[in-house]
């Protein structure tokens, strides 16, 4: 397989949010299997650009260009002419957009340049007017999706019919920061011989961690004790859906952190309560690489990375009562418990692993050039 000249791109700095991040690691990916990488971030810049120097480290070279969202004013010429003369410059094999607003900027500054397009999408919004149309120009070569229901919803909405554009690409994961022991426990100060439910979330209503609330209230009512820890939402979040003090004493609400592996590989179990339409939920996969067997309401892209039954549960979306069933009979069942662990992280290992990850845009992106 040929050694490529790649250009990976998105439109924002910030590496908070899942899609630089999925890029990012690509960009690793690629660089560490022999290919000339290059990420540029076209876009606001949110972040210190020493922020980046993880990427420059492995060889990857880093590029910012400062630009808004597509307008007709002279800093929207500005930003495209730099884009414009970049490509020009480096002649890349692929370029590969892995946000819209990217792609936005990689169609005006490719007039005319001989540029191989490939996009990335993980969004379930519907498509329509230009959003749809620019989707389907032939200068874009292939469409990753991160599931297929964001493919499914991209067919429908946007009326693109060549269902051969479509790769479905779930992402990657770093095994490596799986590997270390949890703290969890040790910060909390929650003993071994009590149980830990958790989410990774945040506090938009979108999300639906108060379903999970809901539940661990009831449990608690009807004499159930287990510990619930929510990483993303704020103590004050969690006291508008419980008053109970007693309650609140059992649930740690660690506002928003870094280190996802480490509670991840704390927690019994991992519960996913989206009420909105999720393109994927990386979380979940993150969750199964640690070991842990996850409830997941069936939302979206998320009930595909699951094994229902078998690395945990798919559930009806908003079901607080089936919720609450699964969350009892996972900590009543140690010995099923502890194997739907074992094959979730099994399952994630194959599913989510970087290097067949990379060999599937390796073969893509050869693909298009042959």
């Amino acid at each position: 397989m040929r050694h490529l000249k790649i250009l990976e791109m998105a439109a924002h700095c910030q590496l908070r949010s899942g899609t630089p991040i999925l890029m990012a690691r690509l960009a690793l990916g690629l660089k560490r299997a022999g290919h000339d990488v290059s990420c540029l971030f076209n876009g606001d810049v949110f972040v210190e650009k020493s922020d980046f120097d993880f990427l420059r480290e492995e060889g990857i070279k880093v590029k910012i260009i400062e630009a808004d969202r597509v307008r007709v004013n002279g800093s929207t010429a500005k930003s495209i002419i730099k884009l414009r003369n970049f490509l020009r410059k480096n002649k890349y094999d692929i370029v590969h957009a892995h946000d819209s607003q990217a792609l936005d900027n990689l169609l005006l500054a490719s007039v005319g340049l001989d540029v191989t397009i490939v996009v990335s999408r993980g969004f379930m919004k519907k498509l329509n007017g230009y959003n749809a149309l620019k989707y389907k120009l032939g200068k874009v070569k292939k469409i990753f999706v991160v599931s297929n229901a964001v493919k499914e919803r991209m067919k429908e909405s946007g009326k693109i019919l060549d269902d051969s554009k479509f790769v479905i690409f779930h992402g990657m994961l770093d095994t490596k920061s799986f590997e270390l022991e949890s703290n969890l426990r040790a910060e909390l100060g929650i003993s071994t011989k009590e149980k830990i439910i958790g989410i990774v979330t945040n506090e938009s209503d979108i999300k639906g961690s108060d379903f999970l609330l809901q539940a661990y209230e009831n449990a608690w009512k009807s004499g159930e004790r287990y510990r619930l820890v929510l990483a993303g939402v704020t103590p004050e979040f969690v006291k508008k859906y419980i008053a109970d003090e007693a309650i609140l004493s059992s649930i740690s609400a660690l506002g928003f952190r870094k280190d996802i592996p480490n509670i991840l590989k704390g927690l019994d179990v991992f519960v996913f309560t989206s009420r909105g339409e999720e393109a994927l939920g990386l979380t979940i996969a993150e969750a199964q690489m640690a070991g842990v067997p996850v409830i997941v309401m069936n939302s979206g892209g998320s009930a595909e990375i699951v094994l229902d039954g078998k690395t945990g549960f798919v559930i009806e979306k908003g079901n607080i009562a089936e919720l609450q069933e699964k969350i009892s009979w996972l900590l009543s069942h140690e010995s099923e418990r502890v194997e739907m662990g074992i094959a979730a992280k099994l399952y994630a290992e194959e599913a989510f692993s970087m290097e067949e990850a990379v060999k599937n845009a390796e073969r893509v992106y050869n693909g298009l050039l042959r």
